[in-house]
């Protein structure tokens, strides 16, 4: 991941792997979805607590819904929550979300 950082090439990450490039990687701006647990009838959030050590590691955390993608253009790293969110039926969604990162993956390696 460091040599792909060096090498400026996009790196995208899902459901909890923005906390493992936050370990390794300076000044990201990730997502891992919300930073509070805030159920609906469409599902949960209940993994804030990883949220949190993003944010301990010094990163900024950007609030996206399981269907979109962050971008963090400086970095070229891609986020999204995708199974940070717990849901019983509406799996399309993580599926559109990593559809998004991959497509801005994509963008930046034409680049």
């Amino acid at each position: 991941m460091k040599e792909f950082h060096r090498s400026r090439k996009p790196i995208g990450l899902s459901s909890m792997a923005p906390l493992l490039a936050c370990r390794v990687l300076p000044n990201l701006e990730v997502t891992m979805g919300y930073e509070r647990d805030e159920s609906s009838r469409w599902g949960r959030w209940p993994n804030t607590t990883m949220v949190q050590a993003v944010k301990s590691m010094g990163a900024r955390h950007n609030t996206r819904e399981p269907y979109e993608a962050y971008v963090d253009e400086k970095n070229k790293v891609i986020s999204t929550p995708t199974f940070m969110w717990e849901t019983d039926y509406h799996y399309h969604y993580i599926f559109d979300g990593i559809g998004n990162m991959v497509k801005h993956v994509m963008r930046m390696t034409a680049k």
